[in-house]
C-alpha cells in the first residue's frame, strides 16, 4: 500500500486536522498500530507500519475494510471501545483515536472509559482529538492524564465560529494552511474547541 498522507476535507478544521496528523507522523514508522474507530479506514495513509489493526464498533465498516484493504498486514475488527480493552494479545507502539469522542452517536459521559481502555493497551504514543461537543470535558480529561502519570502536550486548531461555515473547494485549504502556519508559531492563538492531544505512554 503507498504511503500517502493527505485527506481532503470542505470544512477547514478538518483539513487543518489533516494537516496536523500527516505533520505528526511524518517519516515515523511503527511496529504495530491501533486505529479506534476506524471508520473506512482513512487514517490508514497517514501512517508507516509493519502492522495495523483497526476497530470500529460497526461490523459492516468492518466487513468493507476487509475486502477493500486486503492486505497481510492490516487488519479490522469489531469492537467497541467503552465495553472493554481491545484484548487481542498486542501491546501497540502507537494508538490512535481520531474523529470518535468528536462524534454525534459517542456517550460523552463514556470519554474517561474509552480513554482508560485504549491506554491499557497502549506502549509509546497515543493520538486523539476532541472538539466543542467536549468542551465541558477538557479539565476532566487533563485531570485524567495527569493521575494516570501520562505526559502529554495539546494542540488547540479551533478557528473562528463564522469561518466555520465557508466550505469551498481550493478556499478551504488555502484558509487551513494559512491557520496550519499560525498554529505551527504559536497553537495559543487558536481556540480550544478543537484540540489534538498527543501523550506519551511510557
Amino acid at each position: 500500500m503507498t504511503y500517502f498522507p493527505f485527506r481532503y476535507s470542505l470544512n477547514i478544521e478538518k483539513q487543518i486536522l489533516w494537516y496536523l496528523l500527516a505533520i505528526i507522523f511524518f517519516r515515523k514508522s511503527y511496529k504495530k498500530i491501533l486505529d479506534a474507530g476506524c471508520g473506512l479506514g482513512q487514517n490508514i495513509r497517514f501512517f508507516k507500519f509493519e502492522e495495523y489493526l483497526g476497530i470500529d464498533i460497526d461490523p459492516k465498516r468492518i466487513a468493507r475494510n476487509k475486502v477493500k484493504f486486503n492486505i497481510n498486514k492490516i487488519n479490522f475488527k469489531s469492537h467497541d471501545v467503552i465495553k472493554e480493552a481491545p484484548n487481542f494479545n498486542n501491546n501497540y507502539n502507537l494508538v490512535v483515536l481520531i474523529q470518535v469522542l468528536t462524534n454525534s452517536f459517542f456517550n460523552t459521559k463514556e470519554v474517561k472509559t474509552a480513554l482508560r481502555n485504549l491506554i491499557e493497551v497502549c506502549q509509546e504514543k497515543f493520538v486523539f482529538n476532541t472538539s466543542s461537543k467536549n468542551t465541558d470535558q477538557i479539565h476532566d480529561i487533563n485531570i485524567f492524564l495527569d493521575k494516570s502519570k501520562i505526559k502529554y502536550k495539546t494542540i488547540n486548531y479551533g478557528i473562528p465560529k463564522n469561518l466555520r461555515k465557508i466550505k469551498l473547494p481550493l478556499i478551504s485549504q488555502l484558509i487551513a494552511l494559512i491557520y496550519l502556519l499560525f498554529i505551527l508559531i504559536d497553537n495559543k492563538i487558536m481556540s480550544n474547541v478543537k484540540i489534538i492531544y498527543i501523550c506519551e505512554i511510557r
